[in-house]
């Protein structure tokens, strides 16, 4: 989408050439004009919409605040806030694996510890446990939600690259 919007500030009309297979047509060309009307960038309400949209399906955390996001996201198109949305989830991934490995390295090292577990079998043949999970209990295994922070570093980061790729121009300084 990307370069389809780059070679649309560059030209304004498209030539194609067609050639026909028949004997009339052999060696006579067709020129068909096809004319490209320039896409805009999604405004603020609609970056907001489209943020709202795909981070419905995903956990995130309190503090993401999209308003804030649909500004910092100029000049960014919808597929441009989905590749945004798909780098601050992989952060949140990055981190898991970094402290699962962690965990790993140590539980390596460390002795193993053996734990046992209650039962209690009912009469009618049925196994229950009779350890119970408090609210307090904390599980590991989950990816934690995403933050405002991932979504801050990954706009960073998109748009670092879209400046190197001259995709987005930065605002000129005044230098009065």
């Amino acid at each position: 989408m990307l370069a389809l919007k780059g070679l649309i500030k560059f030209l304004q009309k498209l030539l194609f050439l067609f050639h026909g297979n028949t004997d009339i047509e052999r060696g006579f060309f067709v020129i068909k004009e096809l004319l490209i009307e320039n896409l805009e960038d999604a405004n603020v309400t609609q970056r907001r919409q489209i943020l709202r949209l795909i981070l419905e399906s995903e956990p995130t955390a309190e503090d993401v605040d999209l308003n804030r996001m649909s500004k910092m996201t100029e000049n960014f198109s919808g597929s441009d806030l989905r590749e945004l949305c798909r780098n601050a989830s992989v952060y949140r991934v990055r981190d898991y694996m970094r402290v699962s490995n962690a965990k790993n390295s140590v539980s390596a090292v460390a002795p193993v510890r053996t734990v046992t577990a209650r039962f209690t079998v009912r009469p009618e043949g049925d196994i229950i446990s009779t350890d119970t999970l408090s609210d307090d209990d904390e599980f590991h295994d989950a990816l934690r939600p995403i933050t405002m922070e991932d979504l801050v570093i990954s706009v960073n980061k998109m748009k670092e690259s879209k400046v190197r790729t001259g995709s987005l121009f930065m605002t000129p300084l005044d230098m009065d």
